[in-house]
């Protein structure tokens, strides 16, 4: 499967492709996806993409992490078109098998 996050708005930022399992969220340095807001936590949250599905795990981050305005906690499945904010900070989820 094929993950990519498209920034809402569609700003000048690029699409990020999950490349790696699980793939890291966050402020960190040692993150996959770098967030340069401040409502992001340093580890924010972590996608894990396997071969039918991804999940979505928050890394109990101040600000919340959210799937369709929907604050979660612990982890979820994520749908193609579902949208996901780490903190402000969203993403429109296009799955591809």
């Amino acid at each position: 499967m094929t993950v990519t996050l498209i920034p809402i708005p569609d700003v000048a930022g690029d699409e990020f492709v999950v490349r790696s399992a699980p793939c890291m969220v966050g402020r960190g340095h040692d993150c996959d996806l770098k967030l340069a807001h401040g409502t992001a936590s340093r580890h924010h949250a972590e996608l894990i993409a396997d071969e039918d599905r991804l999940r979505l795990r928050d890394l109990a981050s101040l600000n919340g992490t959210y799937v369709n305005g929907e604050r979660i906690s612990g982890e979820c499945v994520l749908n193609d078109g579902d949208v996901v904010a780490f903190g402000m900070p969203s993403f429109r989820v296009h799955c591809q098998n």
